[in-house]
């Protein structure tokens, strides 16, 4: 059921105004995000988006496989999916507590969200890492160490009301937005108990990691 009201509507619009009208280096990492996960994802693979915002990465999967379900707790962004036929695959539900049941799918994918989760972040990857399958993967963006400037450029091109502190952007006063070292991902794929396979740098803007559950060892 989609129905709840966004508390922080802005936000949606500050996104659909980088998505409409993207600097080059955020058009470059839209560009490699969506090659990027067709690439990944084959026919027949179950796949949800998590933190999918208006369904622009669930549009770019269903060409390629019918098992593309989205998420996400917004209510006017998933709306806007549901103007491009996805309806029936979304559902109204928090990242941390998406309500599938574990190893549901072959791949997890958040792009360009987990920057936004503060001290939630592993615990958003340990949710990602409960629903993926026993052999799926999960793929995240990140801002990387070196993308404040092209962030700057980008949120005065949209007039985005936005604050600093140190690297991370504030929205509104209250949607913090982080960026992070490859030392820093791999310290969070740790901690959530997942394996860090990928870490591909786009520009000076971001990072698209590709991770996968722990293996057991078994000691004979």
């Amino acid at each position: 059921m989609i129905g709840k009201i966004d508390p922080n509507p802005r936000t949606i619009d500050y996104w659909a105004r980088i998505l409409s009208d993207p600097t080059p280096a955020f058009r470059l990492l839209f560009e490699e995000e969506r090659d990027y996960i067709q690439k990944n994802v084959d026919h027949d693979d179950r796949v949800l988006d998590m933190c999918c915002g208006d369904g622009r990465n669930m549009e770019s999967l269903r060409t390629i496989t019918e098992n593309i379900y989205g998420l996400d707790n917004d209510t006017r962004a998933l709306k806007s999916a549901m103007k491009k036929g996805l309806g029936d695959k979304l559902f109204q539900r928090d990242a941390l507590h998406t309500q599938f049941t574990d190893n549901s799918f072959d791949y997890v994918i958040m792009l360009d969200s987990l920057i936004n989760f503060k001290d939630k972040k592993v615990d958003a990857l340990k949710e990602m890492a409960r629903i993926a399958k026993e052999t799926g993967k999960i793929i995240i963006s990140v801002y990387s160490e070196d993308a404040f400037e092209n962030r700057k450029e980008m949120y005065e091109k949209i007039g985005a009301q936005v604050s600093t502190r140190g690297t991370t952007f504030i929205f509104d006063g209250k949607i913090e937005s982080e960026q992070f070292t490859q030392e820093e991902i791999s310290e969070m794929a740790e901690s959530a108990g997942l394996e860090l396979l990928e870490c591909k740098k786009i520009g000076n803007l971001a990072y698209l990691v590709k991770l996968a559950k722990k293996k057991l060892v078994i000691e004979h």
